[in-house]
């Protein structure tokens, strides 16, 4: 079977988003980038009808960046970073094990389900999760695998590949 490939690869597919990374130098520091995502889709297909609907891919792939766009970015399973509730509820109160604590309102953050650290690594990880799991429901058994890259800046960049 003939293997194809679409790559969604968008001036749009950005977000801005502020982050944290314990026991990375300078980088613990509270501090923000302007991500870039590209997004590739590996399937086959039985005759050429069997294809992925550009629209709806990338509906979906700006709706998962919006949901990061502008906000401080927390890792749920962090060892090292402790995110509990205030008391009015209002904010999450981050504590890094032995460091600082801080307090972020609940709006202005996400919590990011699976990663330990915010690194482009992690966050890579992270959105091939969030994707995959689309793609299984809209697209069963067509896809083969999923490419996520993302830059935090010209010339960093990772890129995270796997199966959906």
């Amino acid at each position: 079977m003939p293997e194809l490939e679409q790559i969604f690869s968008q001036a749009k597919n950005s977000f801005s988003a502020c982050h944290f990374l314990v026991d990375f130098d300078k980088c613990d520091r509270l501090h923000g980038h302007n991500y870039s995502v590209t997004v590739k889709i590996k399937y086959s297909h039985k005759d050429l009808t069997s294809t992925i609907d550009f629209r709806s891919v990338n509906a979906i792939i700006r709706q998962e960046l919006q949901l990061l766009d502008q906000k401080i970015l927390l890792p749920k399973k962090s060892s090292k970073i402790k995110i509990h509730s205030s008391l009015d509820g209002m904010n999450w109160e981050v504590t890094v094990i032995n460091d600082k604590t801080y307090s972020f309102p609940k709006q202005d953050t996400i919590l990011l389900n699976g990663i330990e650290q915010t690194t482009t690594e992690g966050l890579a990880f992270y959105l091939h999760q969030r994707f995959s799991s689309w793609l299984n429901i809209s697209y069963p058994d067509l896809i083969s695998s999923l490419d996520i890259t993302i830059a935090e800046n010209l010339g960093n960049q990772v890129k995270y590949s796997g199966p959906v």
